[in-house]
């Protein structure tokens, strides 16, 4: 049975840092006009004439769509409605797709190390990283901050709904994904010296063998730790039974952007992706392409300027040298 990985990264809006935690509250999801709904064909009604939509036909629309409300209302239809509604009315910025998700985890992996204010700005835009449970005095769980704790209330005394996390676990589940991508490949290309350091590294409390076979220790260190990775407490992504075209299939969905990067790490060393470096910018990037060099076009042009311009510089060296007059003897 071959799983498929949907991610749900709910957005939030963060308010800053304090002692080592991004706190903030979560945001809802946006809606669209009637006519942007039109024009991107996530609803079709009326007749349309060269893809252009008049003002008198986004009215009617409204006027339909509140009709048809109607009608499921006398029908006791709410449910299915409000059902309706979440999927096809709001603007998927929760449910997310593949890419965006790969854009996530490439985001993610050229995060500056220790930068806090990275790390704000990367949970701003991606949404939800991590889940912490809330009651009527505060976060759920011990080693939470005072400081986390006052605001956490204050906004549940303003009927917000507030979200934290820890900057230190942050950064361990990147210096994790790292590590685990790293012996990951150390294991496809077989390379036991890479495979020996990343093991050691993990386990540097572990007695191994004078000669043990590193690669065959690299697959079972890998398979332990991602399990693990994948499955902590409450935070492991859910497995759901979903219909798609007529035909009932089994998904993996991660809740939050933490299990989305590790759904998407592990479908790369399933799949055998290697990352690349960009020689110009020195951000990693996965290659659409065999041969690809460099992350975008931008940084490819870049360089070719450069080499043109260096080029140039030794054609003209070379020819001053050669113009230079003979010495007079």
């Amino acid at each position: 049975m071959n799983l498929t990985s949907t991610y749900l990264f709910w957005p939030v809006r963060t308010a800053g840092i304090l002692d080592g935690w991004v706190y903030g509250s979560y945001a809802s999801l946006s809606t669209l006009g009637m006519k942007e709904l039109l024009e991107q064909k996530r609803l079709r009604w009326g007749k349309r004439h060269r893809e252009m939509i008049s003002e008198r036909q986004v009215q009617q629309s409204h006027l339909h769509h509140e009709a048809l409300g109607v009608a499921l209302e006398t029908e006791n239809l709410l449910y299915e409605t409000l059902q309706m509604d979440t999927q096809r009315y709001c603007e998927p910025v929760a449910l997310v797709s593949q890419d965006r998700a790969k854009q996530a985890f490439v985001s993610f992996i050229n995060l500056p190390e220790k930068n806090e204010g990275a790390a704000m700005s990367y949970i701003d835009e991606f949404g939800e990283f991590d889940h912490l449970e809330v009651d009527d005095n505060g976060f759920i769980g011990s080693q939470i901050p005072e400081g986390i704790q006052r605001i956490c209330k204050e906004m549940l005394d303003k009927r917000e709904d507030p979200f934290a996390v820890s900057l230190s676990e942050f950064w361990a589940v990147r210096n994790n994904i790292m590590g685990l991508w790293d012996l990951s490949l150390a294991i496809s290309a077989g390379d036991s010296q890479k495979a020996r350091n990343e093991c050691i590294r993990r386990r540097p409390n572990s007695n191994f063998d004078q000669r043990p076979n590193w690669v065959a220790v690299a697959k079972a260190i890998l398979c332990s730790d991602f399990s693990a990775a994948l499955n902590p407490g409450s935070r492991n992504p859910r497995l759901i039974l979903s219909e798609r075209a007529g035909k009932l299939v089994a998904l993996t969905m991660g809740t939050t952007v933490r299990t989305g990067l590790y759904l998407t790490l592990l479908d790369m060393i399933v799949s055998k992706t290697e990352y690349r470096t960009c020689p110009q910018c020195q951000e990693r990037f996965l290659p659409t392409v065999e041969n690809q060099k460099f992350c975008k076009r931008r940084c490819q042009n870049v360089a070719k300027v450069r080499k043109f311009r260096e080029r140039q510089k030794s054609s003209k060296s070379k020819k001053h040298k050669r113009k230079r007059p003979a010495p007079v003897l």
